[in-house]
């Protein structure tokens, strides 16, 4: 089994001094993401971040007598589980979507019909697999199950025998996925002005016409921290489709509690901190809401984090039943036949997927391939000739985030560029909400300019010029008059 994993994080350093009105913060010199003490918005220093506790698979048996999370998600053994999909006609309302009982926790609308489970027991037996868990998907008529496959049998022989058999709707290996910050210690320039990504893409200009209000975005990720100052007025709420809290794999409910991990609270953060609070930092669309969606997890002694396919299926599941206006994958990972069916169906509802672009896979990696993603690469990578023409670029490097325990700290990464474009698109949908996929990209393409730095030239999302071109209006007013007031 493949795993996904979401990036490392940047050098950090936090410079200058800033004054109560310029939200100051106070020189620490470099770190990696999240390695070093942080500031918080008093300007006292942090230590190690909250660490998050982790329940353990149970083993326990269920009443209908199958055996119910043998194996935790994030351990060694995933390389020997596999996902399978059996065709569910008989359904049997429960709930919310993809709730399960165990470790992988989620909210179902649909439960497994009697059915379904007697097949599921039959296909453990016949082919001598050890069932981990299931969960029902009602976006494509399934009930999905992870079994693993004992140690000693060919994981190739196991599958393709699967895929004879009239049972199975579609069989496939648990994949692993990444986050895609940059590698801690790969950026020797961290004295930029602090979220010099809100100038390079004009968002500032922008906000006087729009700030996101009224829509919505769902950021797949690790754990969000909820309770940070500047994120608590835009998370709408949080779900834990990997199940952390000790105790907690026995709920038959989603997880609502907070798991405060780096990765997905910097992304939330550069998408929407609260604006105007006299703390802290400026989303890109301040006035958007939050869905924090914990499908990836951070691995031990690293703020780098890791999802699967199983757990961001059950991430993605909840998003075509909830619908946002927009949904951040800041990850990539091997092509996925299961996410990408949810995927589809998610852009055929309308919902806008902004991707992270990472350039070290072998092909262009998933979700990034897909027809109809917004695919995203960091302005400090240097253009490629075997990047795709349709990458739209914006800023990813020592991007000035919110971080656990109301701290802030430089973070850099293509998962961070992703992150801003997802913030414009919450612009350009707050006044013009039936833009489709194509028309945000050859808008968000079209009205791109060119922003030279350090001697290279990169052209560069601009969120002003998009609106303009979205709406016919306001913002190219406002940012003239903005500049006349400076001068």
């Amino acid at each position: 089994m493949l795993d996904w994993t979401i990036g490392q994080g940047a050098r950090s350093g936090l410079r200058g001094v800033l004054t109560a009105l310029a939200l100051p913060l106070v020189l620490l010199g470099c770190a990696g993401f999240g390695s070093k003490p942080s500031v918080a918005p008093d300007g006292s220093a942090s230590g190690s971040n909250p660490a998050s506790s982790r329940g353990a698979a149970s083993g326990a048996v269920s009443p209908e007598g199958d055996l119910r999370a043998t194996s935790d998600l994030r351990a060694a053994s995933q390389d020997r589980q596999i996902l399978v999909t059996l065709t569910q006609a008989d359904i049997e309302p429960l709930r919310a979507a993809g709730s399960t009982s165990r470790q992988y926790v989620g909210s179902p609308t649909y439960a497994r019909s009697e059915r379904t489970r007697r097949a599921v027991a039959r296909l453990a037996r016949d082919y001598r697999l050890q069932r981990v868990e299931g969960w029902p998907i009602q976006a494509l008529g399934v009930y999905c199950v992870v079994f693993e496959v004992p140690p000693g049998r060919p994981l190739d022989e196991v599958i393709d025998r699967l895929a004879r058999d009239a049972r199975v709707e579609s069989v496939q290996p648990m994949q692993r996925f990444e986050v895609l910050g940059a590698p801690r210690g790969a950026y020797d320039d961290p004295y930029l002005e602090m979220q010099h990504g809100l100038d390079a893409m004009r968002v500032l200009d922008a906000h006087p016409v729009a700030g996101g209000r009224g829509v919505t975005l769902a950021v797949v990720d690790t754990g969000v921290d909820r309770s940070h100052s500047d994120l608590a007025d835009s998370v709408e709420l949080v779900r834990d489709f990997v199940g952390a809290a000790a105790g907690s794999e026995a709920a038959a409910e989603p997880l609502s509690g907070t798991v405060a991990e780096l990765h997905g609270t910097a992304v939330t953060g550069v998408i929407a901190s609260t604006a105007n609070n006299g703390i802290g930092t400026v989303g890109v669309a301040p006035a958007s809401r939050i869905l924090a969606l914990r499908a990836c997890w951070e691995q031990p002694g690293q703020a780098s984090g890791v999802c699967n396919s199983f757990t961001l299926a059950k991430a993605l599941a909840f998003v075509v039943d909830r619908r946002p206006d927009i949904v951040n994958l800041s990850l990539a990972g091997p092509r996925d036949p299961l996410l990408e069916r949810l995927l589809k169906v998610a852009l055929a509802e309308g919902i806008a997927v902004v991707a992270a672009y990472d350039r070290e896979a072998d092909a262009i990696a998933f979700p990034a391939c897909m027809d109809g993603v917004l695919v995203v690469q960091s302005d400090a990578v240097a253009a490629g000739p075997e990047d795709p023409d349709s990458l739209l670029r914006a800023p990813g490097r020592d991007i000035l985030a919110a971080h656990p325990g109301d701290r802030y700290d430089f973070v850099s990464g293509s998962s961070f560029a992703a992150a801003h474009v997802a913030g414009v698109v919450a612009l350009l949908l707050e006044h013009a909400p039936g833009l489709d996929a194509a028309q945000l990209d050859d808008i968000l393409r079209s009205t791109s300019r060119v922003v030279t730095a350090a001697g290279t030239a990169t052209r560069l999302i601009d969120a002003c010029a998009a609106l303009d071109r979205a709406i016919g209006r306001g913002c190219e007013l406002s940012s003239r008059t903005s500049e006349a007031g400076r001068r």
